[in-house]
């Protein structure tokens, strides 16, 4: 029985104890009465039912108070035998309170931890509103992207009527430039006469002047003539059949104005003397990967071999090396001498450099 268990105990103990010696001094303080008196008094009074009732009462409860403290009395030694030593007592306390401490750090750890979780599911949370914002993002880019697709399959269909209407047009814009070519030919066959009979008229030795657009079906030289230290062949002049003619050693093409501003209005855009963009298949990425190699103007391009330009793609990396220069020669010699219509008519059938029915679905870098 530990110390705990005894303070228990004593305010029972206490009270029956104190009651115990009242109801002693009562019996003694009786008892030194003398019997003469007691015959006398009860000579003189006796006692009522009444009395005689609560006498039997506090007999009553004097027994069983004498039973209850006997019975405390010996629980109580029982209790003196059993108890804890004081050192163990000791003992226990300083567990207990070392127990005490533990709790209060665990439960400060708890707290931490709880603290930690709270703060893991917070960033959990907003890491879940980012993924699922960038995925209805991304469904909305899917979803753009296939009607995208829809769109341009609708205009690839070839029985769309947007498709034929665009064809009407490019027809339509075809022949209106044949038209301006016969005209642009026809003028060009009136200068070059003009210049022709000057010439003849000079005390220097006379050029020939190759009207290359005067006969109908011939290509239209938007430079307006060209001169030459002796007549040039038919096979020299460029054609349909030969688009890339023979030209003179360490000869130097100078394109005038006029013909840089005709190229504006055939292609439909403001096109620059040597803007290598002009070559189907290149963009502005290639254009400066073929700078760096030393072709920044078409005539160098067009003295270029494919294969070289090849190399220098593969060697850019195989985001470069995904293109074909086998046509860039060839455009190259076409803007070189300012034959817009014959490259405009090339490249129509060109995609990304390369011939329609081999050319793979790319994009031009």
């Amino acid at each position: 029985m530990t110390t705990a268990e005894l303070s228990k105990l004593l305010p029972i103990l206490l009270p029956t104890a104190a009651c115990f010696a009242l109801i002693g001094w009562w019996l003694r303080g009786k008892k030194k009465i003398p019997v003469a008196a007691v015959s006398t008094a009860a000579k003189v009074a006796t006692p009522s039912n009444s009395e005689r009732q609560r006498l039997r009462d506090v007999e009553g409860k004097l027994r069983t108070t004498e039973s209850t403290l006997s019975a405390a009395q010996s629980e109580l030694s029982a209790l003196r035998t059993t108890s804890v030593p004081q050192a163990t007592h000791a003992a226990l306390a300083a567990e207990l309170e070392t127990a005490r401490t533990n709790a209060s750090a665990l439960e400060v750890q708890l707290k931490k931890s709880r603290d930690v979780q709270t703060t893991l599911q917070a960033q959990a949370n907003d890491a879940g509103k980012k993924i699922q914002a960038r995925a209805i993002g991304l469904e909305n880019e899917l979803s753009a992207a296939r009607t995208e697709i829809l769109r341009l399959k609708a205009l690839a269909d070839p029985n769309t009527d947007g498709l034929k209407r665009a064809d009407a047009e490019i027809e339509t814009i075809r022949t209106r430039l044949r038209a301006v070519e016969a005209q642009l030919a026809e003028r060009n066959a009136e200068v070059n006469a003009q210049k022709a009979r000057s010439l003849s008229t000079t005390s220097r030795a006379p050029r020939t002047i190759a009207a290359s657009a005067a006969v109908a079906g011939a290509p239209l030289n938007l430079l307006g003539f060209d001169t030459a230290s002796q007549v040039l062949s038919a096979a020299s002049e460029p054609t349909m059949e030969n688009p890339v003619a023979a030209r003179l050693p360490d000869e130097t093409t100078v394109i005038p104005d006029n013909a840089i501003a005709t190229a504006g209005s055939i292609f439909g855009k403001r096109i620059e003397p040597d803007d290598l963009t002009l070559i189907e298949g290149i963009g502005p990425a290639i254009r400066n990967l073929l700078a760096g190699a030393g072709f920044a103007t078409w005539e160098s391009l067009a003295n270029a071999e494919p294969e070289q330009l090849h190399a220098i793609l593969v060697e850019a990396g195989p985001a470069f090396a995904a293109h074909s220069p086998a046509s860039w020669p060839e455009q190259a010699r076409l803007a070189a001498n300012a034959n817009w219509f014959q490259l405009k008519s090339l490249q129509d059938k060109l995609v990304a450099g390369r011939a329609l029915e081999s050319a793979p679905e790319s994009t031009d870098g």
